[in-house]
């Protein structure tokens, strides 16, 4: 299979992640208007919830599954092999989580007045399993991905203005959430048959892959409790309208946040193909190139939602929601923290095979975010789960740096850190001053990020910034190439 471009896949990864970001922009200021905090608290409660029993189903077998089958992907025999193997292992995994998942709606009292909204989102169990989704990825065919993504997010959209109209059609919004999810890996159920034919053969071995495989579900198990579970712990030791609260507050950060997740994907299996080769100059290079992306596009988003903050709760959600304000500033740090951890931790270490190392500090983080909403929740609502998750992500992010110390070239990372700092001040003073002139909340949305964006790219250019001049360098060759033809 020939060389991906990992600029056209982090292209492709970044286009769908952005239709990602554009559908909750669309539908949730909607349906947070027709649903209020409470409706939309008892979406997201149920959804926490239909989480755990996915993590069940797919075990680790997204991030492994991305890994091996980059080593293999240039032998169809190797890789049938290993995707036959992989898959029965998932469909296992998933007929217990089913029948687990089961129980609980049945016993479990909390999730009795839920069962409509469970049932509904627990479709999307099965059908992850069947859509195989980490064989694109390891194939890097991103493309295909990004469209089928935004081809049924657009119709998702569609559905929600057709069908959901009151407070009462929240099963309705539920079912458009799931629509997209579900037409997507349908997609690549009929897709995968152009790489990869199932058939079943006494030479498989699916042994092999348990112990890894069970590492990366710890691992990811450990990461749920710091990313569910404080709307899981909210709606037990609070109220759906704090849930609510919560689901706005964290929104618009969140959506941002998975940006850089985006371009990861494209560098797991790059990364994991460059350390099998032990080339470890290049691998630490890419690592470098990556943490200066995070800087750069991290803290001016940062400085600009704090900023921006009464105006994005207001416009997303509605004036119902402004007691989330509070919670949204404390947590717009998670950006940067969540990022920097996540490609350190989730990149760097699984694509050494560090799995174990992983496992073990998402656990830590696991235990002291468990422990604050635990704490924190019944008094300060949204507020203390947004505390938590704070912490725990700086506290991650501290770890894998110290882990990743020999990798991370820290003059480079320091210098162009102060021009950041430097651009990032030169943004927000005008800015603050503007925003003392413009009243419009609407304006300043569609204002702010313009004028901050010209600003900062100014002053890093002024700088000489090493990534700001490679942007340009590359948009001037992409401009005169355009001319040539």
């Amino acid at each position: 299979m020939p060389a991906k471009s990992i600029k056209k896949n982090a292209v492709f990864n970044v286009i769908k992640t952005l239709m990602s970001m554009i559908f909750p922009l669309i539908t949730f200021p909607y349906a947070s208007r027709i649903l209020l905090p409470e409706g939309i608290g008892k979406v997201n409660f149920a959804n926490s919830i239909v989480s755990y029993f996915s993590l069940l189903a797919g075990l680790g077998i997204g991030t492994y599954g991305i890994r091996e089958a980059a080593k293999v992907r240039n032998d169809k025999i190797k890789l049938n092999k290993l995707v036959t193997e992989l898959l029965l292992i998932n469909l296992i995994s998933t007929v217990v989580s089913y029948i687990l998942f089961f129980i609980s709606i049945v016993f479990v009292p909390k999730f009795f007045e839920y069962r409509a909204l469970l049932l509904i989102s627990g479709t999307t169990i099965i059908f992850s399993t069947i859509g195989i989704n980490w064989l694109y990825q390891a194939l890097e065919e991103y493309q295909f991905i990004a469209v089928r993504s935004v081809l049924f997010q657009a119709l998702s959209i569609v559905f929600l203005f057709v069908f959901v109209h009151t407070k009462d059609d929240i099963v309705l919004y539920t079912g458009m959430g799931v629509f997209a999810s579900v037409g997507s890996n349908i997609c690549n159920l009929i897709h995968s048959r152009k790489y990869y034919k199932f058939s079943l053969s006494k030479d498989l071995n699916l042994g092999k892959h348990i112990k890894p495989i069970m590492i990366l579900f710890g691992s990811s198990l450990a990461i749920s409790v710091f990313t569910i579970m404080d709307t899981s712990m909210l709606g037990f030791l609070s109220t759906n309208t704090e849930v609510g609260y919560y689901s706005a507050a964290t929104k618009i950060i969140r959506i941002i946040r998975d940006l850089f997740p985006a371009v990861f994907l494209v560098m797991f299996a790059k990364l994991s193909i460059t350390n099998s080769e032990g080339n470890t100059e290049v691998f630490n290079a890419s690592v470098n190139k990556m943490l200066n992306f995070i800087l750069c596009f991290a803290l001016p988003i940062i400085a600009g939602l704090l900023l921006l903050r009464n105006s994005i709760i207001i416009v997303l959600s509605g004036t119902e929601y402004i007691p989330a304000i509070r919670s949204m500033c404390i947590m717009t740090p998670v950006i940067l923290f969540s990022s920097w951890a996540g490609f350190l931790g989730g990149t760097v270490l699984n694509s050494t095979g560090k799995e174990k190392i992983y496992l073990y500090c998402t656990i830590a983080g696991a235990c002291i975010n468990l422990t604050l909403n635990a704490t924190l929740i019944p008094s300060q609502g949204s507020f203390g789960a947004s505390f938590a998750t704070v912490v725990t992500e700086f506290f991650l992010a501290l770890i894998y740096t110290m882990l990743c110390r020999n990798n991370i070239k820290k003059k480079f990372l320091f210098k162009n850190l102060s021009q950041y700092i430097i651009g990032v001040t030169a943004m927000v003073i005008p800015l603050f001053f503007l925003g003392k002139i413009i009243n419009s909340l609407y304006l300043k949305i569609i204002l702010f990020p313009i004028i901050g964006a010209v600003i900062y790219a100014v002053m890093l250019l002024i700088q000489k910034n090493i990534l700001a001049c490679e942007i340009i360098e590359t948009l001037k060759k992409k401009i005169l190439k355009n001319r040539q033809k």
